[in-house]
């Protein structure tokens, strides 16, 4: 068996080709800020997202599946506190253990401040 052969099995059996590459931050904290502002106007998610909310936080859930477009093996869970706007959640496996976090607060606009998995960004989704 080549070293490549090998390489390519221990990536697949450690979780295939989504664990391969390196993780779209940007694009994953997009969808999170996406789902969020759909969810804070009243827009409707879109149906692969799961959206609940109380009188003074909106939480939005990413499946699986939706997350692995953008390399991550788990899924997202974010809430938005409506008052001060802060936003806080993490990127968990599918056994519930935190990849990493999401903090940060909405900016206006359509405007998100996060920093998603350590990494600051300001998504604007208008």
């Amino acid at each position: 068996m080549t070293r490549m052969t090998l390489l390519a099995l221990v990536l697949l059996l450690a979780g295939g080709p989504a664990l391969a590459a390196s993780p779209d931050r940007r694009g994953a904290a997009e969808a999170v800020a996406r789902a969020l502002a759909a969810r804070k106007t009243g827009r409707q998610p879109r149906l692969h997202t799961t959206d609940f909310a109380l009188d003074h936080v909106g939480c939005i859930v990413m499946p699986r599946a939706e997350m692995r477009r953008f390399g991550y093996p788990g899924h997202a869970f974010a809430c938005e506190e409506v008052t001060a706007g802060e936003v806080l959640g993490a990127i968990l496996d599918r056994r519930g253990r935190r990849i990493c976090d999401i903090a940060g607060a909405y900016a206006g606009d359509d405007c998100y401040e996060l920093t998603f998995c350590d990494v600051p960004e300001r998504l604007c989704v208008h």
